[in-house]
């Protein structure tokens, strides 16, 4: 996607990665482009960010294929600027108005993703004109695709890589330390100025020495939004409790997921949420919204799994209940934990292979009424 230049790589990138990996390991000759993706050392760079063993990326090829069109196009971001495909995977509608999935965006992000959204919607006829199966990564994408194309999109969540974390055992409650983990590229539609409302909640609630930990990914306006955090919090007398560490590498990341006392989603009508899927591989508890594809599909609606929130007080007091309440904090920890383990990488790559076979089988089959 076009955004991992401006905003820093996320979802969209280590989706298409998997699903090379996926295809290649299922036998399919795989090809993979993208902005960020032009040498076999970025490719290689890309994984070891997402801890992806670099002996998994045999058989991929960069660039375009040299199959002359006798080749299956899988579109792994949902963006009609990459042109026409077979197989497109939604992590979002591109062509809805971003402010509907992310309300926080202001200014020139806001402009910009306006006018991203028209140019996708422009170009969704030509991109779509061959397109055999529409995938969306959650119920929340599933819904906005069928209100949009009237189609019913098959389901496939993405890929978790937990393989790590939960060969690790779960930390006890009392060997936790006094911090909320947040895992989130830092970019303004995130919604990363949340973090000074948590902070507030912590104040509030007389947790003097706990922390809002902010940990993620750079990209071009992370520098002004730390900045901007840092100030606002010194202003409101928050900063004690604000802490925010950048571009960490894989080995400290999942430290900070299994250290954590709890984990929480601050992105509201956020797609899916693959960090939610790894906090509770570490047994951690997570707190997310209920405007979410995490509340809906990772937490399944249920309070045994997770808690939800839709506002202020709602998350105020699912984090009380965390911190005052031992036996909802146990209970949360050993559901997340088994709850987690539905959304492995080899799930991911069994069912894209499938799929992509049922295309082929489509495509191939069109190919032969043709010719008689």
């Amino acid at each position: 996607m076009a955004g991992a230049k401006f905003l820093g790589v996320g979802g969209s990138e280590y989706t298409a990665l998997e699903v090379a990996i996926g295809l290649a390991k299922h036998g399919f000759e795989v090809f993979l482009q993208g902005i960020e993706l032009s040498k076999p050392e970025k490719l290689i760079k890309l994984a070891e960010f997402y801890g992806i063993p670099k002996e998994e990326l045999r058989g991929i090829g960069i660039g375009p294929s040299n199959k002359h069109g006798k080749c299956v196009v899988f579109n792994t971001s949902g963006d009609m600027l990459s042109g026409p495909s077979h197989i497109i995977y939604f992590h979002f509608p591109s062509i809805i108005n971003p402010q509907v999935y992310y309300p926080g965006i202001k200014g020139f992000m806001r402009l910009g993703g306006t006018v991203y959204s028209l140019v996708n919607l422009l170009l969704s006829p030509i991109s779509m004109r061959k397109t055999v199966l529409m995938i969306a990564n959650s119920t929340l994408t599933a819904n906005f695709i069928k209100k949009l194309y009237g189609i019913e999109p098959v389901v496939v969540h993405p890929p978790v890589n937990i393989k790590e974390i939960i060969s690790q055992p779960v930390l006890p409650r009392d060997r936790r330390e006094k911090y909320f983990l947040i895992v989130s590229r830092i970019s303004y539609e995130k919604q990363p100025h949340k973090v000074l409302i948590l902070s507030s909640i912590l104040k509030k609630l007389g947790l003097r020495g706990w922390k809002i930990l902010l940990v993620g990914a750079r990209g071009r306006y992370s520098d002004r939004i730390i900045k901007e955090l840092y100030e606002k919090a010194s202003f409101r007398g928050l900063s004690e409790y604000i802490e925010i560490r950048t571009n960490v590498d894989r080995d400290k990341l999942i430290d900070y997921f299994r250290s954590a006392y709890a984990y929480i989603h601050i992105t509201e009508k956020e797609h899916f949420g693959i960090s939610v899927v790894e906090a509770m591989a570490a047994g951690t508890p997570v707190i997310v919204p209920k405007s979410s594809g995490s509340w809906i599909d990772v937490v399944n609606m249920d309070n045994n799994y997770g808690l939800g929130y839709s506002d202020y007080f709602e998350l105020e007091n699912c984090i009380k209940k965390i911190v005052n309440d031992k036996n909802t904090w146990i209970k949360l920890s050993r559901n997340a934990r088994r709850r987690a383990k539905r959304f492995s990488r080899d799930r991911f790559h069994k069912e894209i292979s499938r799929y992509t076979e049922l295309v082929i089988s489509k495509l191939t089959g069109d190919e032969e009424r043709l010719r008689t």
